[in-house]
């Protein structure tokens, strides 16, 4: 009888010394990847001066610069620039007010897209 009463005890101890067992092992294994993103985040964040200075300069130019406006096919150079100006070959076409304010919106919208496609890769 005393056996029996020990068994189930002498079983539970087994499983929880293999449970303490694979848990050592899986905590070392957690260990090694956090110390290893650890040393990743610090690389990044190193690198990371250089990536703010890239992304801030490529904001400054999307602000400032003209927008190229890609047409299928080929067809003449056409350019929005920061103040709603639409430039064909180099020649600003005729707007009306509407007409600015519809490139302006425009030229936000993609402007937008934009930073937030490079807060992505950030």
């Amino acid at each position: 009888m005393r056996l029996s009463r020990l068994s189930p005890i002498a079983l539970a101890l087994t499983f929880a010394l293999a449970g303490t067992a694979c848990g050592e092992q899986a905590r070392s294994t957690a260990q090694q990847i956090a110390d290893e993103t650890r040393k990743s985040v610090a690389e990044a964040t190193a690198a990371g001066g250089e990536v703010d200075k890239a992304l801030a300069e490529a904001s400054r130019k999307l602000q400032e610069e003209n927008l190229s406006l890609q047409v299928d096919g080929g067809g003449p150079k056409a350019e929005l620039t920061p103040q709603g100006d639409l430039l064909i070959n180099g020649t600003a076409v005729p707007f009306t007010p509407e007409q600015r304010e519809a490139a302006l919106a425009y030229r936000k919208e993609v402007l937008a897209v934009a930073e937030a496609g490079m807060a992505i890769g950030r």
